[in-house]
């Protein structure tokens, strides 16, 4: 398995849009202040920390869980020791950190949620791969859009990590009828005949462009519910 790829400066690559998830986790978490922290660490205490695996794995977020001590402290030094998508045995110590107790503290568990979560992503896609690779080579696990709420980078992320690959990103990059589509529409050709033009054209303008092409198309059905069915006359 290849693990993600990585870059000369910043080594390896993180999920699009994991700043901001991470400032939002911290908000969430700390509110005004770690009280318990505060109260009972003086601010010029410094401490060592040691990441250690419980079980065997694969590595994903740990550029994420690094990334929660130094927004919160810019002092904290943290070692990241296994490369993402790299697998690691029980015990494996996957990163260092040591700088400020109240930042180390105030992070550990937001960043663990983080690492513990994408590792677990990756290491059971990991094993679908394999399983999947033990029939045929040519087969690839793609990913979906059930993925936690504002999670969804970071879990395909985790995804890629395992070896799996993004099938798409949302409701706006592809075209996937389901059932409840074509019961709306009325039958799989009429759901086909609307989306086939967007398949011919290779730009958004040219998207409006067939939008508003003379061709006449289905009047949309007037209601639906998450049980979607066709109105009857």
């Amino acid at each position: 398995m290849k693990p993600p790829p990585r870059t000369a400066q910043n080594g390896p690559l993180r999920p699009p849009g994991s700043a901001a998830l991470v400032a939002a986790a911290l908000r969430e978490d700390l509110g005004r202040g770690d009280l318990t922290t505060r109260l009972t660490v003086g601010p010029g205490v410094r401490a060592r920390a040691v990441l250690v695996a419980r079980r065997a794995g694969v590595a994903s977020g740990l550029t994420v869980f690094a990334s929660v001590f130094r927004r919160l402290d810019p002092r904290v030094r943290v070692r990241l020791l296994v490369r993402e998508g790299r697998a690691f045995p029980a015990q494996a110590v996957l990163a260092t950190l040591q700088g400020p107790a109240r930042a180390l503290l105030s992070g550990e568990r937001v960043a663990l949620n983080f690492a513990q979560r994408l590792c677990g992503v990756a290491t059971l896609t990991r094993a679908f791969v394999r399983a999947a690779h033990a029939a045929s080579r040519r087969v690839a696990v793609l990913d979906t859009r059930k993925t936690t709420p504002l999670l969804r980078a970071l879990e395909k992320y985790a995804v890629a990590c395992g070896g799996g690959a993004m099938h798409r990103r949302g409701l706006f990059d592809a075209v996937l009828i389901k059932d409840n589509h074509i019961k709306a529409a009325g039958s799989v050709a009429a759901a086909v005949r609307r989306a086939r033009p967007w398949a011919a054209c290779r730009s958004r303008s040219k998207w409006r462009t067939a939008l508003n092409s003379k061709r006449p198309w289905p009047p949309a059905p007037t209601a639906c519910s998450w049980t979607i069915s066709r109105p009857r006359a």
